[in-house]
């Protein structure tokens, strides 16, 4: 699971429009701590990369992600990204 996660870093490194779908690896992997650092990081580069899902979106998964897994959630300031 680890070359896996290192080979799709190094891949979305060469093709940014392709992140969405590391975040769907991540979270079918329940690599979720990750993924959630991925939500926070595409939200905040949202205007730069072009994606198919809005800000708005992403921010509604992720707050629907904090709401099922708040424990998982716990490494981020979840009130200052709501």
């Amino acid at each position: 699971m680890l070359i896996a996660k290192l080979a799709y870093q190094r891949y979305i490194k060469l093709k940014p429009e392709k992140t969405l779908e590391y975040l769907d690896f991540l979270l079918k992997n329940d690599l979720l701590e990750d993924a959630l650092s991925l939500y926070v990081k595409l939200i905040s580069q949202s205007n730069e990369l072009k994606l198919h899902k809005s800000e708005k979106e992403m921010l509604l998964e992720l707050t629907e992600f904090i709401s099922t897994y708040p424990m998982r959630a716990q490494h981020l300031e979840c009130e200052t990204i709501i």
